[in-house]
């Protein structure tokens, strides 16, 4: 059947009117979504120091800024002030074993990896083959006919040579304890006192000289001789520790950071020391010393090397495991009537890969703790370094920490505001690389900004306090990569003497959101604060937060960057001043209102089972003044007439039909903002042309049908919208 719509005089006849809706109507009718999408979490710390955990004063401030997420020490004295949010528990006390496991250290290293491209992170080799052998796939000596220095070497990676984590207390340095799982095949019974192999634990590093000019040397760490009655008859697998030290600990004659990325190597002058070059790190060898393995017979099969620290030894391998789980499952079953908890909070910022399998095997326990109906899991902000291609050792730390530690929730804290200049093009571009990296690992992951800044001696130190525009900047960056949770670090302030990060005792002071609490009664903020109440939290709990939910980031982008100036040590340069992708184009604007520098970034999005719904994300990367942009739409797919594009969050609604349209944007300093670009008799708007629907086609928003326009309607038009 064809139904005509009526012209826009009959939107004043209220009789009218309502034949129009009992046409559209009487065809059929859907019902809304069923399945509402997750609400969008915006939070931050919250008094996290012992005497501030029961001051009401910070709760009432942290409610009033309309955050819906909080970390903060969790038990029977904040239990009734943090039930209006969710909670990430933050405990870290003596008898929090969630926290005491995941800040240990331990990797499992399998010796049938081969990684091949000899500049990445791996176990390496350079003779023997992969082999099954006691039904345990391992790397054997089987075809190598005469000695080889190097049956197994790398994996090339830095470590923690400190503690960093809190749980530790003044227990800094950390002792690594290794060994190696290996079988020997001994068919024709060899004398026992014949040697067969080494294991050694090598530690390479750069003697860095310059900037250009370095030497890498390599130094024996620990390192056993092994026997043919070193191993069990009848060719089966054992542990191989060193004897008789186990451990290992860096020497203090290396001056390496003590933790990479938060201290810059360069203060420390020439010539210095470094570990995360490629091919810099610690190294685990296998050296087989049988030059007649044929006639001998004798084979090596290596399984594994792992390597740990004295908590892991203690309580992991040194005893029944199990007792280890049956602590941290007992510890979170004594919040099993905490309905808002939502994670625990585990290694604040690991940065070495050792730190990440305990993460994985706490957050498992966690998941599968019978004791627990519904699952508390693990979750920690990662920092993926300040360096442009967040490389160490030649790897992407981000990616292996993803793929070692799986964690049920990705989270990074990339802090780009520096006291020693402005937010540039270039930090944007660092952001940017990080955030696109973030949704290839895992969409949907979550960004915790830098609300704060860290003075010593009253003097910016490290990281600059940033003003609305430039956090707002970053923040906005984040959700034009499909991020769908924002934190901030840090809510209040605090002071400390600068030992953990091996300071030399400077007074340090940490300029949170709100400042700490004055003498009479009141708790200052910030300007970040004020942004965060009367923008931030309205629209990420609102339109804008709902629909960013409902999508899913492409992972397709467009940059346009027109700057006054280039990095290009960075890798960062202006693009044309005309650039486009899929249905968007963006041109730089030379109007007298808006002056070079430009820099705008879209991200495109879809919306899952709605093929023709598109999205993108405008941002302004420029925090100093608005930014006008001339954009340009084609219609992103063929067979309609009708076009809507519009904001969101409602600041204009507009149609434009299959030719196109050419508009002008302006956007404040630092803001960003979500744009619809669908057809109209798909997706609501106000119908400007005649067009006639497909059959079986659904109405999923509101439409209006302008004067002059006709609506032919073939066949069933299902309606979820007015």
């Amino acid at each position: 059947m064809k139904h005509k719509s009526h012209n826009l005089y009959l939107l004043y006849n209220p009789r009218n009117w309502i034949i129009i809706t009992l046409l559209l109507f009487s065809v059929a009718t859907l019902a809304q979504e069923q399945t509402p999408p997750e609400k969008f979490l915006i939070g931050s710390n919250l008094s996290g120091l012992p005497w501030r955990r029961t001051v009401q004063n910070y709760y009432d401030s942290f409610d009033s800024s309309g955050m819906n997420i909080v970390f903060q020490y969790s038990n029977d004295d904040t239990k009734e002030k943090l039930k209006d949010y969710e909670v990430i528990a933050t405990n870290g006390d003596p008898n929090d074993w969630i926290a005491y496991y995941s800040t240990c250290y331990y990797t499992k290293w399998e010796a049938e990896q081969n990684q091949e491209d000899l500049q990445r992170v791996g176990v390496k080799h350079k003779r023997g083959q992969n082999w099954e052998w006691h039904d345990t796939l391992c790397w054997s000596t089987l075809g190598i006919a005469s000695t080889e220095d190097s049956l197994m070497y790398g994996p090339h990676y830095r470590q923690d040579n400190r503690y960093k984590s809190w749980q530790h207390g003044d227990r800094h340095d950390v002792d690594y304890y290794v060994r190696f799982n290996m079988a020997l095949h001994n068919p024709l019974f060899a004398d026992t006192n014949r040697i067969v192999c080494k294991i050694k634990v090598v530690y390479r590093y750069a003697i860095v000289y310059s900037s250009t000019q370095w030497v890498d040397k390599d130094t024996v760490f620990l390192e056993r001789t092994l026997s043919v009655g070193d191993f069990p008859e009848g060719g089966y697998f054992q542990y191989f520790y060193f004897d008789p030290v186990q451990y290992y600990e860096y020497p203090a004659q290396f001056k390496l950071p003590k933790y990479a990325g938060k201290v810059d190597p360069s203060t420390l002058g020439y010539p210095r020391y470094e570990d995360s070059k490629s091919d810099n790190g610690i190294q685990f060898w296998v050296e087989w010393l049988v030059p007649d393995a044929e006639e001998s017979g004798l084979a090596l099969f290596v399984d594994k090397v792992e390597v740990f620290d004295r908590d892991w030894k203690e309580k992991l391998i040194d005893r029944n495991p199990e007792i280890s789980a049956n602590e941290i499952r007992y510890y979170a079953s004594n919040y099993s009537d905490w309905n808002n908890l939502k994670y625990w909070s585990g290694h604040d910022e690991p940065y070495s890969i050792d730190a990440f399998a305990p993460i994985r095997i706490v957050d498992s326990i966690l998941y599968n703790n019978p004791l627990l109906p519904d699952k508390h899991r693990l979750i920690q902000p990662f920092n993926p370094y300040w360096t442009y291609d967040n490389k160490i050792n030649g790897d992407t730390l981000l990616s292996q920490y993803v793929r070692m530690a799986n964690p049920e929730k990705l989270v990074i804290d990339f802090y780009p505001f520096s006291p020693l200049y402005p937010f540039r093009g270039v930090d944007a571009e660092a952001l940017r690389f990080r955030f696109q990296l973030c949704n290839q690992l895992q969409p949907g992951f979550w960004y915790m900004g830098q609300g704060f800044g860290e003075t010593a001696d009253g003097q910016w130190w490290v990281d600059r306090f940033p003003d609305s525009s430039e956090l707002k900047a970053s923040v906005m960056l984040a959700l034009a990569h499909g991020s769908q949770g924002i934190l901030f670090f840090a809510y209040d302030s605090w002071e400390y003497n600068d030992v953990i990060y091996g300071g030399n005792g400077v007074q340090h002071y940490i300029h949170g959101l709100v400042d700490t609490l004055h003498s009479d009664g009141t708790i200052p903020v910030s300007d970040l604060w004020y942004l965060i109440r009367d923008n931030l939290s309205p629209r990420l709990k609102g339109k804008l937060g709902n629909a960013l939910m409902s999508l899913k980031y492409t992972g397709d982008y467009l940059q346009l960057r027109r700057h006054l100036q280039e990095e290009p040590d960075f890798g960062f340069y202006n693009t044309p001043p005309t650039v486009n992708n899929l249905y968007l184009t963006l041109t730089e604007y030379t109007g007298d209102s808006t002056p070079p520098p430009t820099h705008f970034h879209a991200g495109f999005f879809s919306r899952p089972n709605h093929l023709f719904d598109n999205y993108f994300m405008l941002d302004n990367l420029i925090t100093t003044n608005a930014k006008t942009v001339t954009a340009a739409l084609e219609a992103p797919i063929d067979g309609f007439i009708n076009y809507r594009f519009r904001n969101i969050e409602g600041l204009f609604d507009t149609t434009f039909n299959e030719n196109g349209i050419v508009i002008l944007l302006t956007h404040p300093a630092g803001e960003g903002y979500l744009y619809q670009v669908a057809p109209v008799i798909k997706y609501g708007g106000r119908l400007l042309y005649s067009e006639s629907t497909q059959s079986g086609m659904i109405l999923n928003d509101d439409m209006i049908i302008e004067n002059g326009a006709e609506l032919t309607i073939n066949g069933t038009y299902f309606a979820k919208g007015n």
